[in-house]
């Protein structure tokens, strides 16, 4: 099976790195001296800083591989209902009963709501080919109810150290990185409101002592990634 909007042969080539994807995951990583925990529990602390959550939300991990996003948002948000797509069946078999709680966890699209309060794409557009981002944006958001947001997760390819980490990442060899303006530009063109970015991620650990300023750095394009929200029209 090849999903419609993935473009490449996402699901089989994710499928290859299923069982060892955090393994390879750490790897790319080494040079920021963290584990792919942290990125995720990283993500998850912005989603809370910036969005109202609370145990009664419901949130769409789309694109969400073997689960590492689930199982931070199940743990610093006890109680949450999340669900996931991805369309590699054999990243799916990886998720933890942790991660996976009570949602349900689906490479079928039509499985879905359409009534989440939040959808996250965490470095999935970058996987997908140029011409087939548009139509995966408008899968997430159609799943989200009014008022509800989409939030985008990216490497920023202007930072020298995420691009040596994409370089040295196994599977994201044939990765192609977009810049925040293409990001926000895509999202608007899906039909979302208030578009707005913000770069996150900016210091390795050998700096972690400077981290409590990096909520003040959004506007600062040397990040090593970027976050982009919208918000599905009432």
């Amino acid at each position: 099976m090849v999903d419609k909007n993935m473009g490449k042969d996402t699901d089989t080539e994710f499928d290859a790195y299923a069982k060892d994807y955090n393994r390879s995951l750490q790897y790319g990583l080494r040079a920021s001296g963290e584990m792919p925990d942290y990125f995720a529990e990283y993500k998850v602390s912005y989603l809370i800083r910036r969005l109202e959550i609370g145990p009664d939300s419901r949130i769409l991990d789309f694109g969400c591989g073997v689960g590492n996003l689930s199982r931070a948002l199940r743990r610093l948000i006890p109680g949450i209902s999340v669900d996931g797509y991805d369309p590699s069946m054999a990243s799916l078999e990886q998720i933890s009963p942790d991660a996976r709680g009570t949602g349900r966890f689906t490479s079928n699209l039509a499985d879905l709501n359409t009534d989440y309060d939040i959808a996250v794409l965490a470095g999935v557009l970058h996987h997908i080919r140029p011409e087939k981002r548009a139509a995966t944006l408008v899968d997430a958001s159609s799943r989200l109810c009014p008022g509800g947001s989409l939030v985008v997760f990216e490497h920023n390819p202007l930072n020298p150290l995420t691009r040596h980490t994409v370089d040295t990442c196994p599977f994201d060899k044939d990765a192609i990185l977009l810049k925040s303006a293409e990001t926000r530009n895509l999202m608007a063109a899906t039909g979302l409101i208030l578009v707005q970015r913000d770069y996150i991620v900016f210091f390795p650990r050998v700096f972690s002592a400077l981290r409590s300023l990096e909520p003040a750095l959004g506007w600062c394009p040397l990040g090593g990634q970027y976050a982009v929200l919208g918000t599905r029209k009432r």
